[in-house]
C-alpha cells in the first residue's frame, strides 16, 4: 500500500509544501489553481510543467522527507484506515507500506496500527517503487498473483504493472479518478473499505473493475481471495 494520499491525508501538506520546495530549489512556483490542476497530470507532466531538471529530483525529495519528518505530528490517516489495517490483518493479510517517505515518518503516523505491517519498504525515489515492489515480493516469497497494490498516484499503478501485480486505485487519494483510469489499474476503488472487501472476496465493493489487455491478470488475483479463510496476499 502507498502511504502518502492512500492511506494518509496529505494532499494538503503537499500542495503546501511544494512551494517551498520551489524556492528553496529553484523551480517554478504554483498559484492555487494550478496547485489544482495537478491532481490531473501525471508526475512527469508535473515536472515538465515546473521545469524541474532530473538531476534536482532526489535533492528535492529528501528535502521534502526532512519537511515531512519535522511535521509528522500534524500528519493524520484518512477517516476508515485504522479500521481497515485492523480488519486485513485480522484476516490473515501481510501488509506492507511502499513509499517515497521515510519510515519514521510513515510509523509515527500510523501510530498503534504499524505493528501490523511486516514490510516497510520506504525511502522510494520518486520513480523507483517499483525495484521495492519486487524486493519486497523476493523476500517474502508471495507470488505476484497473490499481491496488490493500492494507490493514488500513476506512479503507483505503473509500478504495481512492472512487477507483474494487480493495481488498485485510490480514488480518493491525489490524483483524480479519470487520470488513474488512464493507467488502466484493474481496479478502481472509492473508499478504503471497498478495498478491504474486495481482498476478502466479498460481495459488494464500491469499485469498478476497468478492462484491459491483461484482464486474465486481474481475474487470476481476484479468484486468489477466498471468502471465509485467511489470505496470504501481500498488499503492496
Amino acid at each position: 500500500m502507498d502511504f502518502d494520499g492512500t492511506l494518509a491525508d496529505t494532499v494538503e501538506w503537499m500542495a503546501g509544501t511544494l512551494n517551498i520546495l520551489a524556492r528553496r530549489h529553484g523551480f517554478r512556483e504554483l498559484s492555487t489553481a494550478e496547485m489544482r490542476s495537478l491532481r490531473g497530470r501525471t508526475n512527469h507532466e508535473i515536472i515538465s510543467d515546473l521545469e524541474v531538471p532530473a538531476w534536482r529530483l532526489p535533492l528535492i525529495l529528501r528535502d521534502g522527507r526532512s519537511l515531512a519528518r519535522a511535521g509528522k505530528d500534524s500528519i493524520r490517516l484518512f477517516p476508515g484506515v485504522p479500521e481497515a489495517i485492523a480488519a486485513l490483518h485480522d484476516a490473515g493479510v501481510s501488509l506492507c507500506v511502499c513509499s517515497s517517505n521515510a519510515e519514521d515518518t510513515v510509523r509515527h503516523a500510523l501510530r498503534g496500527q504499524s505493528g501490523k505491517f511486516t514490510e516497510y519498504a520506504c525511502g522510494a525515489p520518486l520513480f523507483g517503487k517499483q525495484r521495492k515492489l519486487r524486493a519486497v515480493l523476493r523476500r517474502s516469497g508471495v507470488t505476484p498473483s497473490r499481491a496488490i497494490m493500492l494507490g493514488d498516484e500513476s506512479r503507483d499503478i505503473d509500478a504495481a504493472h512492472g512487477v507483474g501485480i494487480a493495481s488498485a486505485a485510490a480514488a480518493w487519494g491525489y490524483a483524480t479518478p479519470e487520470l488513474l483510469l488512464s493507467g488502466r489499474p484493474e481496479f478502481l476503488v472509492h473508499d478504503i473499505a471497498s478495498f478491504v472487501r474486495l481482498v476478502c472476496g466479498e460481495e459488494g465493493a464500491s469499485c469498478g473493475r476497468v478492462l484491459r489487455p491483461a484482464e486474465a491478470q486481474a481475474s487470476a488475483w481476484r479468484g486468489s481471495s477466498i471468502r471465509g479463510k485467511n489470505l496470504s496476499s501481500r498488499l503492496v
